[in-house]
């Protein structure tokens, strides 16, 4: 599979944050999701199961171009802002 088409998830953008020197959180990632900073494409046939007080959600598939274009507007000069669908 080349590298335009393998898919990423939440962990490789965790790790990508991580390597930029800015350590963030699942949870963070999940805040900016709520609270509609941060819009990333989700898999329309993989689901996770609901585990406690979680509710069912699809995986989010990421491409390494779009890691890198979250890590760099949520970065210290960046917008605090990525839609996905805004860079199709």
């Amino acid at each position: 599979m080349t590298e335009e088409y393998k898919r990423y998830t939440i962990k490789d953008l965790l790790n990508a944050f991580k390597e930029a020197g800015y350590p963030v959180s699942k949870s963070w990632i999940i805040r900016q999701e709520q609270k509609g900073n941060l819009i990333i494409p989700h898999s329309v046939s993989n689901f996770k199961k609901t585990r406690g007080n979680r509710a069912i959600g699809s995986i989010r598939e990421l491409s390494m171009t779009q890691i890198q274009k979250i890590v760099k507007e949520f970065s210290p000069g960046g917008s605090g802002f990525y839609d996905y669908t805004k860079t199709i």
